[in-house]
């Protein structure tokens, strides 16, 4: 060996136990995490349209005093809501026309934002980042979707048209439903964690009478709460360590679910779109992207700078 090719710099880039990891992680299946996501979603919008039903005249009264829908009655408006949400979010359960059930509450959500609540955007942006999710992608092979269009669409006229609708819906940038996604769940946590910094007293209370984690003190565990949401949510807002950031954010949803078992539909909302970050990575769209690039392009300089070196080297 020569004595320039000693001196040449060592390749730096992406270790392979960290390349493994992540095709590991990517075998967890997708179906599972849509399905997760669905009833998530599906179960936000449930509660909403049966809290209308069930106080419907309260209902049209926060639609006269506070929405204040331009073209429609408040009577109208809240009837025309309430089934919207009622009937999409059964449908979402089932996964049944669930591509197509996504546009209506992507346009209601749309309405909300810019004529009734646009500070509201954190939790429009979550929930639109899943349904946009559902209509690109699909609701998985758990649904009734996946059972008609295995064993019932019969035509190849058909599928040849319902395959070229699912491509052209999945030229959307994957990277960006990975960006809103982080952005969502990561402004949930953030303002959480807000709240119990605001409010520590309050949220002590909250551990010591509701929650009750075992083998802690309340203080201490909303101590611990608090600083576990502030710190994973900007890493998840910046992309950084994303995978990372959601272990200690999915085992606080595991604890409390455990202890406080009736907030799961909200632990199954955001713990699909923590495992979906952890399993599949935060996107181009991240700090994480970036150094991996730079890693990459370094490792591949440094081949090059060998190469060149080995062959202009005597022997």
């Amino acid at each position: 060996m020569s004595t320039s090719e000693n001196a040449s710099p060592k390749a730096v880039g992406i270790p392979q136990w960290w390349t493994l990891l992540r095709q590991w992680l990517g075998r967890f299946p997708l179906s599972i995490l849509q399905l997760g996501m669905r009833i998530g979603v599906g179960m936000v919008f449930f509660k909403s349209g049966l809290l209308k039903y069930q106080s419907f005249e309260f209902a049209v009264k926060l639609f006269e005093d506070e929405y204040k829908l331009p073209f429609l009655a408040p009577a109208v408006a809240a009837r025309l809501a309430m089934i919207n949400e009622l009937t999409t979010s059964t449908l979402l359960f089932l996964g049944l026309a669930t591509r197509l059930t996504t546009l209506p509450l992507l346009g209601m959500i749309s309405v909300i934002q810019i004529f009734v609540y646009p500070n509201a955007w954190p939790d429009h942006l979550l929930w639109g980042s899943i349904l946009i999710f559902l209509l690109t992608r699909g609701p998985g092979s758990l649904s009734i979707d996946y059972l008609i269009d295995r064993y019932f669409i019969k035509s190849q006229y058909l599928r040849d048209r319902f395959a070229a609708v699912r491509a052209w819906l999945a030229r959307f940038p994957f990277s960006i439903l990975q960006l809103a996604m982080r952005l969502g769940v990561g402004l949930a946590f953030l303002n959480a964690g807000l709240l119990k910094y605001k409010s520590f007293d309050y949220a002590t209370q909250l551990f010591a009478e509701a929650y009750k984690v075992p083998l802690l003190a309340p203080a201490v565990a909303a101590r611990t709460a608090m600083i576990n949401e502030l710190t994973c949510s900007i890493f998840l807002l910046l992309g950084l360590a994303t995978r990372l950031a959601t272990l200690p954010l999915l085992t606080m949803i595991l604890i409390i679910q455990i202890v406080y078992p009736t907030a799961w539909p909200d632990h199954v909302l955001w713990g699909s779109i923590l495992i979906f970050l952890l399993t599949r990575g935060p996107g181009t769209f991240s700090v994480d992207y970036v150094i991996e690039e730079y890693f990459r392009k370094r490792r591949y300089w440094s081949s090059s700078s060998r190469t060149e070196t080995s062959g202009t080297a005597p022997k």
